[in-house]
This record gives C-alpha cells, sequence and structure tokens, in this order.
C-alpha cells in the first residue's frame, strides 16, 4: 500500500466513532438533511481535541494527548436563489486553518453539499459557487457512500478525494484529502443534523493530526 492510499483510509476512518452531541451545544435538529446544521446561523459546538503525531519509524512511536478546546460558530448563513452559503469560523489555541473542516464557507444545493476555503474572497466565493463541480460535491441531499477520485499523481498533477461514509448513530461522514508532494485533508462527521466529531492532518514524513469530539 502506498503512501497516499494509507493516508487516504486514514482519513476515511478518523472521526467513524461519531458521539452525540451533549445540550451544551446548539443548532441542528433532525429533519432536513443531515448537514442541515452547517447552513444554520448561529449554530455553534464547543469540542475536546486529541492531537496525535505519527513520525518515521526510525523517529520513535507515535504520540497522543489532549489538545484543549475549541469552539465554531456558523458565523453567516444566507440563501443565494436555490443554494445556501454559510461560513463556519473556529477559535481556540489548535483551532484549525481556514482550508480544513469544521471551518470554512459550505455551500448547498439542492443536490448535496461542498466546502470551500474560508480564506476566500466574496468575490472568490460566488466564482466558485456560480461553477460547483458536481464531482466534489462532499455528500448528496439523499446520502450515499462513495470515494470520487480528481487528479493524476502519476501525470504530475495534485489528487484530490471527495468521500462520504455512513457514521454512527445514522449520522454521516465526509471527507476530502488533497495529494501534491506531502498530503493533506479533513474529515467531518455529522448526527442528528449536528457536528458530532471528525479530524484534520498533515502528513511528510510525518503524519499530524487533530481530531475533535463534541463536548
Amino acid at each position: 500500500m502506498n503512501k497516499l492510499a494509507a493516508l487516504v483510509i486514514l482519513a476515511a476512518a478518523c472521526g467513524g466513532k461519531s458521539t452525540p452531541t451533549t445540550p451544551g451545544n446548539t443548532g441542528g435538529g433532525a429533519s432536513g438533511p443531515v448537514y442541515a446544521a452547517l447552513l444554520e446561523q448561529g449554530a455553534r459546538w464547543s469540542f475536546a481535541l486529541t492531537h496525535k503525531v505519527t513520525p518515521p519509524v526510525d523517529d520513535g512511536p507515535p504520540t497522543t494527548e489532549a489538545a484543549g478546546a475549541m469552539t465554531c460558530t456558523v458565523a453567516m448563513a444566507h440563501p443565494m436563489g436555490d443554494l445556501q452559503l454559510s461560513k463556519i469560523e473556529c477559535v481556540g489555541e489548535q483551532a484549525p486553518g481556514d482550508g480544513f473542516a469544521p471551518a470554512g464557507y459550505w455551500v448547498a444545493s439542492p443536490a448535496g453539499l461542498w466546502h470551500l476555503d474560508g480564506s476566500l474572497t466574496m468575490d472568490e466565493v460566488h466564482a466558485q459557487v456560480a461553477a460547483l463541480d458536481p464531482k466534489k460535491m462532499l455528500i448528496a441531499a439523499t446520502p450515499a457512500a462513495h470515494s470520487d477520485q480528481l487528479g493524476d499523481l502519476d501525470n504530475g498533477d495534485g489528487l484530490e478525494v471527495f468521500a462520504a461514509k455512513p457514521g454512527a448513530g445514522g449520522g454521516w461522514c465526509v471527507a476530502y484529502t488533497m495529494a501534491m508532494g506531502d498530503e493533506a485533508g479533513w474529515e467531518l462527521c455529522l448526527t442528528a443534523g449536528a457536528i458530532a466529531s471528525g479530524s484534520w492532518f498533515s502528513a511528510g514524513a510525518t503524519v499530524d493530526e487533530m481530531s475533535y469530539v463534541a463536548q
């Protein structure tokens, strides 16, 4: 198994043990798509973080430690025709960058859900929203498991993987992995219309992963 295949499996496995959110988290009922809470103005979640570092075998064993907490909020949500656009912002010492879910822009059409980097300008967001690529859709409004690859590493292109799989408690997990020399990616697990857990990682010689679970 090559390193990319292993990382795709890692991205698909992280967060698989989804746990229900507690009453302290807001947003997300059971009605509508499983991702409805990502588009709900003011929805908010608190998460406990765990940091895992896996160095090359010759450099020592993996280490895992608690890494504090983060809070993520739907800071903006509004319709755009038959689409819905939102932005989730996360705060905390170890909060993810804009390119890693749950942070960033979320776009839902009647067909399904997409994620955009939170560092984009609104003009860039509007341009991407106007040309949503169905091959980059994370999950359909009626969920179905999939793993779609775009690009070709053998030709020197970057490779992107967009995936969805069933999660715990009737929920679903969506994942994105990007490879171009080094690799990076994230997974987000949803249940009962709310964020339950997830992770993000980057990998060169060392794999650096942060996972989170709703408190």
